[in-house]
């Protein structure tokens, strides 16, 4: 017997594409962690962070995805009035909008394909979001992230 398993690629890429769509405030979503983000603000990224797999004997196969989607708002932006204060704003509109999101998908959810990309879309219980400043190019980011959980049944 043959055992096909559920990729996470496809989940990563599905996941990023529905936050491309659904937070209005983000500039760009990028399905990867790229190298430069070329100075744009606000902008998220999904990138993977792992796998979580069980084989039973019995054909059922629990797989859960885990993610990191980071949010980068530069601290001081001349294109708009933003300074300190305002990126802080801002990150915190995005972080909720994202969470906000994730809740309200949280069910069984299928890509256009159709192919199961997950049953159960959580952030990762009981973990806290790491939030800093991280300087990319010449440009200081006010960045946030958290893990989410894709959970995948068979």
């Amino acid at each position: 017997m043959t055992t096909s398993l559920y990729n996470r690629k496809d989940t990563r890429e599905y996941l990023a594409a529905q936050l491309s769509t659904a937070i209005t405030g983000a500039q760009a979503v990028y399905d990867h962690q790229p190298a430069d983000i070329g100075g744009g603000s606000p902008v998220i990224t999904v990138h993977s962070d792992g796998t979580e797999a069980h084989f039973g004997g019995d054909g059922y196969n629990p797989h859960a995805f885990y993610f990191w989607i980071s949010i980068y708002v530069l601290r001081i932006d001349p294109g708009t009035a933003w300074e300190e204060a305002g990126a802080e704003d801002i990150l915190d509109t995005i972080e909720h909008d994202v969470r906000e999101w994730i809740v309200n998908h949280a069910g069984p959810t299928y890509n256009a394909t159709p192919v199961k990309v997950w049953d159960t879309l959580i952030p990762e219980p009981g973990a806290v979001s790491e939030a800093g400043y991280l300087v990319i190019g010449k440009e200081q980011y006010r960045t946030e992230r958290f893990r989410v959980v894709a959970m995948i049944k068979d």
